[in-house]
């Protein structure tokens, strides 16, 4: 399926919309299961994210609608609500050329931490240290599962060096 990223509230309804346009796609008339792939951050500090937004209809616009080229960034879909840092935070993006292979990367901003740009603090006080981050990682590389998971793993240390660390939350 489609990767689809939401708020909190709104993965149930990205399920739907996911599952509603795989199941009408011609070829899948007999399909029975579905296993739809949806992240998402809390955006509730800014956003309201009990406004039941979005609907499953909009899910399935946005899968429509998807096509080939540059990606919208900034505060756009689920980077509407988002923060990083302390700062507005949403939707960004990178990809490289690696030899005749193509790395591309999109970020679900949605975290506190202390920015760290060069080694440097670039604000005096840490932000609210709570959050989430949405990473996907997508490459035409012919990778082993091995190798593919070693890949995914650098991108914790991509995001360690922008001064954000890890936490276990029980």
């Amino acid at each position: 399926t489609p990767i689809v990223l939401t708020n909190t509230l709104g993965v149930g309804r990205a399920i739907e919309g996911i599952n509603c346009w795989t199941l009408a796609l011609p070829g899948n008339e007999r399909v029975a299961s579905v296993n739809a792939v949806v992240g998402e951050t809390n955006d509730s500090r800014l956003n309201d994210i009990r406004a039941g937004l979005p609907t499953s209809d909009h899910v399935v616009a946005a899968i429509e609608g998807a096509k080939d080229g540059g990606v919208a960034e900034g505060c756009v879909g689920a980077g509407t609500g988002t923060v990083a840092f302390g700062y507005k935070g949403g939707i960004g993006t990178s990809s490289r050329l690696v030899g005749d292979y193509r790395l591309g990367v999109l970020v679900q901003s949605n975290y506190g931490g202390t920015l760290r740009i060069d080694g440097r603090k670039w604000r005096g006080e840490a932000a609210e240290p709570d959050g989430s981050i949405m990473i996907v990682l997508g490459t035409d590389a012919p990778l082993s599962d091995r190798n593919l998971r070693r890949l995914a793993e650098r991108c914790f240390g991509g995001l360690a060096r922008t001064g954000e660390i890890g936490r276990a939350h029980v």
